[in-house]
């Protein structure tokens, strides 16, 4: 079964767009502007921007008109050529490439695209690069060379991420999940589908977001995980019910599959149900682009129901289409390779008359230049005798002022060069010097905060917790009975409050710095944490770091143990959340400390920062970090703190 595309973004249009192209269209708009330009001047200005024309029209009337959209890309070639424009070459190539795709000659196709590619690295064009890497995966995946295939997307899509270029980087997965798709890698398929999936609904892609969901739900079907890929199928069709401007094509589509996976699950009168819908939108539209997948499905579903005679039918319906599209492929690969030739050889007559014109002028420049140099070289060889010996002396003597100048500068130089040697020695000295230095101070400061944390830790504990337990105790000698109802709920307002103050007081003593985090690290620190704030019944509190990950430094550790804590007690005070979760990962090389609430929310827009969420930012920018916060009034709250991980580690 054919497999759902977003057909890639730079492609600029559909290989049969040409078909329904209609007034005020794009290509309406270029040929618009080429015939502007054709008016004006000759100029290189002028005359780079109309090969640039000629090469985006000609991708445009490629699906009808081959031969024509070879013309314009030949005439971008002469332009280009004629200019020496190393930029052209990328674009002039990377067209040609796409040219010979779509007319599925795609090893030729990856000879221009390679070029392209050399001339984009040459000339630094990143997006340039992730356009022919992409064209490259294409072309490969079409030869079945599907390991370079992913190689290339990989490769494309990583440029594009980098670049922010949202849309072809959305398209790149996509597509990278098609290639695992036809490679029976449907697992790894998964996994990128659903980051594009996710990039897709933050940019609000409803379209990319539809073929996303049913390339997902075809990797489940053949992981065999049925019931979730019905699931996702039906609600593709729901959707496309609800979206007047779905096409028929892919109603049809996302309803074979439908019935595919039904009959998976063995719900035969379900399966016919969405058959028959199937081949009625088939029959209304005309529609011929999916009736062989139609036909296999059909074929399974009469074997699996024993109707042999029905299933034998369609079996022999799917072998006529499948055997027509072979021969059609092999009548097109004929037709493409006597279009080449008919091209190559008009191409070599033209560089024969061409060779042959040059031959013929340069000959009758030769005569001439021959002619003028006898009558000049006479002339020139006396006169150039008498210069001759006038240059002589003026050289002799220069010479020697050379070898007194030579003789200064070579003691200057020897001058110059330990004066340099001895300063570069004395700055090496110096800045190793600082390094020591930068080294002891952040040494020192590390302690020094950790003892002040220590000292105010103990102050809390041992004094105004003591204090705070002698009054208690004070208070408890009082014999309540001896007070009215009022007086006694005061007093034991009094003792509760109390007794909160001090349990209070112990929290943030430890939490000041926990023992576990010098014990333990900063894994022990948050379990600890986590246990303590889970004794409550006010948050359900769950905590998650990577066994991986070894920060290997005790000040960044107490560093993230604060922004934690930092965070929680936002959380505590502020977002009337039930549950929350600490998470700390490595991803791309960052190191990723995320906090999640599942509370009120925050207005990004309108974000003032207290105190607390203050003190979290400046603590991640002194680290080297960022913070990213993703939340919106009433909605659940994820704030991403990110560090550079080799950094931290070294």
């Amino acid at each position: 079964m054919r497999i759902k595309i977003i057909f890639p973004f730079l492609l600029i249009s559909l290989l049969s767009f040409s078909k329904i192209v209609k007034v005020n269209s794009p290509l309406d708009s270029l040929y618009g502007q080429l015939n502007e330009i054709s008016k004006v001047k000759n100029s290189p200005k002028n005359d780079t921007l109309k090969a640039i024309l000629l090469c985006k029209i000609s991708s445009y009337i490629v699906g009808d008109q081959p031969t024509k959209a070879y013309d314009f890309l030949d005439q971008a070639e002469k332009i280009i050529t004629h200019y020496k424009w190393e930029k052209g070459q990328i674009t002039l190539n990377y067209y040609k490439g796409f040219y010979y795709i779509s007319i599925h000659q795609h090893i030729k196709a990856t000879e221009y695209l390679y070029r392209g590619l050399s001339f984009a690295e040459k000339m630094n064009d990143m997006i340039m690069l992730g356009r022919c890497y992409y064209m490259l995966g294409i072309s490969y995946s079409s030869l079945k060379n599907f390991q370079s295939a992913k190689s290339f997307t990989i490769k494309s899509i990583n440029i594009f991420k980098k670049l922010n270029k949202l849309e072809l980087y959305i398209d790149g997965l996509n597509y990278l999940g098609i290639l695992l798709i036809e490679s029976n890698k449907y697992a790894e398929a998964l996994k990128y589908l659903k980051i594009g999936l996710a990039e897709c609904r933050k940019v609000k892609q409803s379209n990319s977001e539809l073929y996303f969901l049913e390339n997902i739900a075809i990797c489940q079907k053949n992981l065999g995980q049925l019931k979730e890929a019905m699931e996702l199928f039906s609600k593709v069709k729901i959707i496309q019910d609800e979206e007047s401007s779905t096409s028929v094509s892919d109603k049809i589509f996302t309803l074979a599959n439908l019935a595919e996976t039904s009959r998976l699950l063995l719900d035969y009168p379900k399966a016919n149900t969405y058959l028959v819908q199937a081949y009625k939108l088939n029959k209304e539209a005309s529609e011929n682009a999916y009736v062989k997948e139609l036909y296999k499905v059909s074929y399974s579903y009469y074997k699996d129901v024993k109707n042999y005679k029905e299933a034998l039918k369609y079996y022999e319906k799917y072998i006529v289409i499948e055997e027509k599209t072979i021969s059609n492929d092999l009548n097109r690969q004929i037709n493409n390779l006597k279009f080449e030739y008919e091209n190559e050889k008009k191409s070599r007559l033209l560089v024969l008359a061409d060779i042959q014109i040059k031959e013929e002028r340069k000959t009758r420049i030769t005569f001439l230049i021959g002619y003028l140099l006898l009558f000049s070289i006479g002339g020139w060889l006396l006169y150039n005798r008498i210069q001759l010996s006038r240059k002589n002396k003026k050289i002799q003597q220069q010479n020697a002022i050379i070898i007194d100048v030579n003789h200064q500068l070579e003691n200057l130089n020897k001058n110059l060069e330990s004066i340099v040697e001895a300063r570069t020695h004395e700055l090496s000295n110096v800045n190793k010097e600082l390094v020591k230095k930068n080294e002891e101070i952040l040494t020192a400061l590390v302690e020094g905060q950790t003892l002040e944390r220590k000292r105010v830790a103990v102050e809390l504990h041992d004094n105004l917790g003591a204090m705070l337990s002698a009054m208690r105790w004070r208070l408890q000698i009082l014999n309540p009975e001896k007070l009215n109802v009022t007086e006694q709920k005061v007093y034991r307002s009094i003792l509760d409050m109390m007794g909160q103050a001090y349990s209070e007081i112990r929290l943030i003593s430890h939490n000041l710095l926990p023992v576990e985090l010098e014990k333990k690290g900063l894994k022990g620190a948050l379990e600890k944490l986590t246990n303590d704030i889970n004794l409550g019944n006010k948050l359900n509190l769950d905590f998650h770091i990577e066994e991986d990950i070894n920060l290997g430094n005790k000040r960044f550790e107490l560093e993230i143990y604060s922004i934690c804590l930092e965070l929680i007690n936002n959380i505590l005070k502020h977002s009337e959340a039930t549950k929350a979760n600490i998470s700390i990962y490595v991803l791309d090389n960052e190191l990723i400390v995320e906090v999640y609430d599942n509370g009120v929310g925050m207005d990004i827009n309108n974000l003032k920062a207290g105190m607390g969420l203050k003190n979290v930012i400046n603590r991640v920018e002194s680290n080297n970090g960022q913070v990213k916060i993703i939340s919106s009034q009433s909605e659940k709250t994820s704030i991403f703190c990110t560090f550079p991980y080799m950094t931290i580690t070294n």
